[in-house]
């Protein structure tokens, strides 16, 4: 009877997404690229670029969100006319930016890759990789592992962005986040970006880490002392604490999302706040 009742989990699932234009049914059980060549490729492409930030004053703000979706633009006109009039040092969205097809990738390339007053920091989610998205991230993109500096008055902080669109940091990812862990005392406050969600608060069919891998992570955070982990993916805010460390998921900023909004954070010298503000 458990089987039955699977496998008719697994034709409805199937039979919805062959009705979505915006998901690749291949891609709701695995990756097309594996998350180590992407790490690889990654890394290639940090060698060649630098992400750092330099900020005269004992403050900074960012601004944070995920699950575009481009598709529609509307909403992410918004959020980044919002960031250049309040003075944002960085737009970050914590993947899902597209539904993985060319075209849309390069409608929010047009957008993202605009000359702008702040920096743009990405990551995957799921759905940039359905379809072969991969190619058209990097293509448009380059990195989706790496960390980006923020430098201001006699401070730095450190932002690591990791790439779990497929499931897994996988082992290679995994050593260099350790290994980027041990240089923790240098920087005041360290906050890591992920698009899928080591806490939830809901039920979901959706993709997840694997349970060994988001204890791994929890355990390695709190013994670091991260400040704050940003995640997308379940289109619905939540904040937990968990040790010392803040997680926090954002809504949707997709269009079609009355709830949307985006993340508001101010870092420096008296550690990392944020607020949500809605559209």
């Amino acid at each position: 009877m458990a089987i039955l009742k699977r496998n008719h989990l697994l034709l409805l699932l199937l039979f919805g997404t062959s009705c979505d234009k915006n998901l690749d049914y291949k891609g709701l059980f695995y990756s097309e690229s594996a998350v180590n060549l992407r790490y690889e490729e990654s890394m290639v492409w940090n060698r060649a670029h630098s992400r750092e930030i330099t900020v005269q004053d004992t403050v900074y703000k960012m601004i944070f969100t995920g699950d575009t979706h481009i598709g529609g633009v509307s909403n992410l006109n918004k959020v980044m006319e919002i960031a250049a009039a309040s003075g944002a040092v960085c737009l970050a969205i914590a993947g899902d930016i597209t539904t993985g097809r060319p075209d849309d990738f390069a409608r929010a390339a047009v957008l993202l890759n605009a000359t702008a007053p702040y920096e743009v920091a990405l990551t995957t989610g799921n759905h940039d990789l359905f379809f072969g998205g991969w190619q058209w991230y990097y293509r448009y993109f380059g990195s989706s592992v790496y960390t980006l500096k923020v430098h201001y008055i006699q401070n730095t902080d450190l932002f690591i962005f990791l790439d779990t669109g497929s499931g897994t940091l996988g082992s290679l990812q995994y050593a260099w986040l350790k290994d980027e862990l041990l240089k923790r005392n240098n920087y005041r406050n360290v906050v890591v970006v992920t698009h899928l969600n080591l806490i939830r608060n809901l039920m979901t069919s959706t993709t997840n880490l694997l349970v060994q891998e988001m204890n791994a992570l929890l355990d390695l955070f709190a013994r670091n002392r991260i400040s704050m982990v940003i995640m997308a993916h379940d289109h619905a805010r939540y904040t937990e604490r968990f040790g010392n460390t803040t997680y926090i998921t954002l809504d949707a900023l997709v269009d079609d999302d009355p709830d949307a909004s985006y993340l508001m954070l101010t870092g420096g010298t008296k550690g990392v706040t944020y607020r949500f503000v809605e559209l």
